[in-house]
Order: C-alpha cells, then structure tokens, then sequence
C-alpha cells in the first residue's frame, strides 16, 4: 500500500510537466470525479486494488500540484504586471558574509505600505543592492523598491532565468531606492541564530586558506569561494559537494549523534 501511494503520489507530480496550462477549477473538479469513477471501477468491478490505489493517489498528487501552482501564481499578481515602486516590510531571508561582496539578498514581504495599506499574501523576492552583505538573516526592515514579477528570455538553448526563479520559489524581482529599519512595523524580528552562529564561525576561519570551503561545506554560502577553488573542484570531480551544499555533513553529524547515543547506552557508567 505505502509503495502504490508513493508512485501515484509520485506520478500525479511528475504530470505537472506534461501540463500546457493550469486547469479551472470547474476542469480540475471533472477531472477528478472522473479519475474517481475510473478507479472505483477497477476497485470494485475488476478487482484491479494495486491499480485504483495507484490512479487515487496519482490524482491525490496532481490535486496537490494544482494547489502549490495555484496558490504561486496567486502571490505572483499581486505585483503589477508592469512592475511597481512600492513601499514594502518583510524579513531578510538569506545569510550575508559581511566580509564578501554581494549584489543580492532574499526578502520575505510581510506588508505594503501605502495609502492605504494593502494586505498581501507573504511573498518571496530576490533583491539586488550592492550593499547587501551589510544586512543579517531575520533583520525587519521597511524598503523602497521596484519590484516586478519573474521574467526571462524565451530561449530554451539558454539560461531560462523566470524558470530558475519559479523552481527557486521566488515571486518576484526587484532592485532597492532605499533601506530604513522598520520601527513602526508590528513584526519582531532579530538576527537569527543561523546567522549568528555563521558570523561566529566566519571570525574563526576567515584566516584560513581554504576558509571559503569550509563555509560553503558547512552552511551553503559560497561566496566566499574563488576562480581557483571552483577550477580546483571541477578538475577534482567534487563540485557535486557544493551542489548539495553541506548535506553530507548534516547526515554525518546525525549518523555519529545517533550513534553515539547508542554506544553511550552499551558502555559502563563512570563513577565521579
């Protein structure tokens, strides 16, 4: 059973790329009573049970995609189609080494400011400043921006930039006119703890050698990585390692807590 639910689920996502469009929702809702009248047919008329349960889930998984699409491109109208200089409030998303330069951050949007106030569905955005690594992950802050929707090339023999922001789930763009702290905004922010344990970590490697590859090991930010580390893991065949981004080493970490947990339990106790 759990296997048949894992490959309907499994095919009803997949389907998302054989969709020209996304459905209404009076097609989705005869879609689906159809799907359900197929597999109660095979469930109960020719007894094919592996079946039914496979084309109930794989239905359950198309439904669950119809949601997630839905519910993006919802929050994606909200920008103007033809982008916006708006007043917004929201939440720094990303970690920033404040010792390398950066030209982007990710932003959470809380609330538009104006007149009056506009409630919004929360929306992700990537923003470009060249002052970005002076901000911290968890910082609330109110900015002045121009922020349109994802866009890119219609060219499929390059670099499709509204598909990577789409897969990334960003919905918009936008480039900063100004930066306040948001004093008078009701949300409770503060640097994060992620944030603060990386600062502490990037002070106590930040004079090693090879310090960019232990942050980009360690939390994902490789910025810090230069031409010749990146030439060195090409030629080494480990670029796979900074593609997962330190998840080895979170399992790693995992694998030798919940062993030693184990062992702990096997050895004797220790008198003190």
């Amino acid at each position: 059973m759990v296997i048949q639910a894992a490959v309907g689920f499994s095919i009803g996502l997949l389907s998302l790329h054989y969709w020209s469009y996304v459905p209404a929702t009076h097609e989705l809702t005869i879609i689906t009573l159809l799907g359900g009248g197929v597999a109660l047919f095979l469930r109960y008329y020719l007894c094919h049970y592996a079946l039914a349960n496979v084309l109930i889930w794989a239905l359950a998984g198309g439904l669950f995609v119809y949601i997630s699409t839905s519910n993006y491109i919802y929050t994606v109208k909200q920008i103007p189609p033809m982008g916006a200089n708006i007043t917004i409030v929201g939440i720094v998303d990303s970690i920033q080494n404040v010792n390398i330069p950066s030209d982007n951050f990710d932003f959470i949007i809380k609330e538009w400011r104006g007149q009056p106030e506009t409630s919004i569905r929360e929306m992700k955005v990537r923003f470009y400043w060249d002052k970005a690594n002076t901000l911290k992950q968890g910082e609330v802050l109110q900015l002045q921006a121009m922020l349109r929707r994802p866009y890119g090339r219609v060219n499929q023999a390059g670099y499709d930039a509204e598909k990577w922001y789409v897969g990334h789930g960003f919905h918009g763009r936008g480039h900063l006119l100004s930066v306040i702290p948001a004093a008078s905004s009701a949300l409770q922010g503060t640097v994060s703890i992620r944030q603060r344990f990386f600062d502490t970590v990037v002070e106590q490697v930040i004079d090693s050698q090879h310090h960019g590859l232990l942050l980009a090991l360690s939390f994902g930010v490789k910025d810090a990585l230069t031409a010749d580390d990146w030439l060195w893991l090409r030629d080494s065949g480990l670029a796979h390692l900074m593609a997962i981004s330190g998840l080895h080493i979170g399992l790693a970490v995992a694998l030798g807590w919940w062993g030693g947990l184990r062992l702990r339990g096997a050895l004797p106790e220790a008198l003190i």
